[in-house]
């Protein structure tokens, strides 16, 4: 039961973004990024989710709990993980790629393609667009005690001139073990310094993903 919750959690997650194809940077296109300006994009955060056993079990104390991962977020001020990515993923374009940043980024309120080229046309010649799709603070499976951060996130590189997604892949990132594991209460203390290292985590596992499935 408990398992069949957290994959359906997963699975939903997925469903929107299963169908669509991940594609690597060509060489033609590679090539001609050379020299051209790129910009990232900025959404409205997500809400983290949280599990905890209450919640299967159908507790009262569910109750108070099921908001934890959205409370720490805002009472520390964590800001949106793929922020972040695409610093990194905007830093890794101008090394691998001789790209130049445009300076400044785009606010979207949309997922649709030609819509975030049109809205950056004129200021940068590619959108690098990177978006938080799920994320989580939940027990694992077979421990009730022990917690983690489940990350999952799309990143995509758009032409400005055509329209056209150029590169697009897809990560997730989970902690690999309960062994060790912090739990419920550890990730508020110290001023959410558990959460803070956990969402780095994250950011360090889709970063080098990202890298290699757009080939940046």
């Amino acid at each position: 039961m408990i398992k069949i919750l957290l994959s359906s959690l997963f699975v939903a997650a997925l469903s929107g973004c299963a169908t669509v194809p991940e594609v690597s940077i060509d060489a033609n296109s590679g090539n001609a990024m050379k020299g051209k300006t790129v910009a990232f994009t900025t959404r409205v955060m997500p809400k983290m989710l949280t599990v905890t056993p209450a919640d299967v079990l159908g507790s009262p104390v569910a109750l108070f709990s099921r908001d934890k991962g959205a409370d720490m977020v805002l009472a520390f001020r964590i800001e949106d993980p793929s922020i972040e990515i695409g610093r990194e993923l905007m830093a890794a374009l101008q090394a691998g790629r001789g790209t130049v940043a445009a300076g400044g980024s785009l606010r979207v309120q949309t997922d649709n393609v030609v819509e975030i080229a049109a809205a950056a046309k004129g200021n940068a010649d590619y959108i690098l667009d990177v978006s938080t799709t799920f994320w989580m603070f939940s027990y694992f499976p077979f421990d009730f005690f022990r917690y983690q951060v489940h990350y999952q996130g799309n990143a995509r590189l758009i032409d400005t001139a055509t329209g056209t997604v150029v590169a697009n892949g897809k990560c997730k990132s989970e902690a690999p073990t309960s062994t060790g594991a912090p739990r419920f209460d550890d990730f508020e203390a110290n001023n959410a310094e558990v959460l803070k290292r956990e969402i780095a985590r994250s950011v360090r596992d889709c970063v080098a993903t990202f890298k290699t499935r757009l080939a940046i």
